[in-house]
């Protein structure tokens, strides 16, 4: 059964009818013990369907400012008659851009010319703003050619993080156009290489302070609203798969020990890290749902 969170958490945020069209939805639940009483964890997605299209055959925004793989997903907890919930967004990049599909193992991607470029990108985040609040942007996308993969296969690593720079670069500039908005670049492949997720560290330290600024939504069991969630996350790489699902991920799990820390159910120095089944079933709880959305 859905818990009011979601009532709360999604709906008034549409009510007015300015929100998206998110009608795609996707749950998955997964239940542990702490101090001897149940924790449910319940992670919806939602995806929007005003530019909908396979990977690679629809990219950026359209004029209106709609994006492709736009998926809202809300982290729901529910621990001793208080519920919680987080929620991230991810997208594709906000520009005008195409990768038109050939016989290459990755397409190049394009950047579409065209006078309307600042006023897409202002009306996408505008959108944004009127349904979540503050919004800061995480920039999953490669600047610069990494040595240790051109080794490899230098011309092919040259061609693909060139042109991947070169679309970061763009989005990077129009970021420019609104300072009211907080662009962080993380260069996932260059600081997480080699399977080190770990270092995603180094950007939470960096937007800790925003994050938690944002906070989360909570609720007790007479249905009173305790905490709100200010603002959100809009995370992106290329295809928003890979890199986007495990700083998702990373995000979630944090803000999901600051949740249960709040309820009662950790202590300030606990984390669901340190429990391996506990943590093995938030990964899986959090994979399963972003592959299929994905």
């Amino acid at each position: 059964m859905l818990s009011p969170s979601f009532v709360f958490q999604h709906w008034r945020k549409y009510a007015s009818g300015v929100g998206p069209s998110l009608t795609i939805l996707r749950f998955q639940t997964e239940q542990f013990t702490l101090k001897d009483r149940l924790v449910r964890i319940t992670l919806f997605s939602r995806r929007c369907n005003r530019r909908l299209g396979t990977r690679m055959w629809r990219r950026g925004a359209n004029l209106e400012g709609a994006t492709a793989n736009f998926v809202e997903t809300e982290q729901l907890v529910e621990y001793e008659g208080l519920t919680s919930s987080f929620i991230q967004v991810r997208g594709s990049i906000p520009l005008l851009w195409e990768q038109i599909v050939d016989l290459s193992y990755k397409p190049r991607p394009s950047i579409i010319e065209h006078e309307e470029m600042t006023k897409v990108v202002e009306r996408h985040f505008h959108d944004l703003s009127q349904r979540y609040g503050d919004t800061m942007v995480i920039d999953l996308t490669d600047k610069a050619v990494q040595q240790r993969q051109m080794t490899v296969c230098p011309i092919f690593f040259l061609l693909q993080q060139g042109d991947e720079g070169n679309l970061s670069n763009a989005f990077a500039a129009e970021m420019q156009n609104f300072p009211d908005i907080r662009y962080v670049h993380f260069d996932f492949h260059h600081i997480c290489g080699g399977g080190n997720f770990d270092n995603l560290q180094v950007l939470y330290d960096e937007i800790e302070e925003a994050i938690q600024k944002q906070g989360y939504f909570l609720m007790n069991s007479k249905g009173e609203i305790l905490l709100d969630q200010s603002g959100v996350v809009r995370s992106n790489c290329i295809d928003c798969l890979d890199r986007t699902n495990v700083t998702q991920s990373f995000l979630a799990r944090k803000s999901l020990d600051s949740q249960l820390r709040r309820m009662g159910a950790l202590s300030s120095a606990e984390s669901i890290s340190q429990s391996d089944s506990i943590n093995d079933k938030f990964k899986k709880c959090k994979c399963g749902l972003s592959m299929v959305m994905s």
